[in-house]
């Protein structure tokens, strides 16, 4: 379990909440962290921006395989209190899948390819 407080939020460059933002993730790690199953949330202190994402991913040999719920239910993009409503045209909730890459370098340098896709919902 973590939690953040930010400044503002971005999502892959996109600027989701412009004041301060406050966030926590609860993971539970299964067969040596392999496997992780979680959930995630945020707010801002305005009430402006809400968000409320369930995840599974699972990682082996430096790959990272995940598929994110997300359910962003601030008041401008469209709403829906259906969980299971992914039409694009009546609700902010989305199914995202991602698979990343973290390279083994010699130089102790960070690096990471990622590539993921919103596959149903909200595009």
């Amino acid at each position: 379990m973590n939690g953040t407080l930010q400044n503002m939020h971005l999502w892959r460059g996109l600027q989701v909440a412009d004041g301060g933002v406050l966030a926590a993730d609860l993971n539970l790690g299964l067969f040596d962290d392999g496997l992780r199953i979680g959930l995630w949330g945020g707010t801002d202190f305005t009430g402006d921006y809400k968000e409320f994402d369930y995840y599974v991913s699972y990682s082996v040999a430096g790959f990272t395989f995940a598929v994110w719920d997300i359910f962003n239910y601030s008041p401008e993009l469209p709403f829906s209190k259906d969980i299971f409503n992914y039409n694009k045209y009546s609700t902010s909730h989305f199914l995202d899948f991602s698979v990343a890459y973290n390279f083994d370098t010699k130089l102790n340098v960070p690096l990471r390819l990622y590539w993921a896709t919103i596959f149903a919902g909200r595009t």
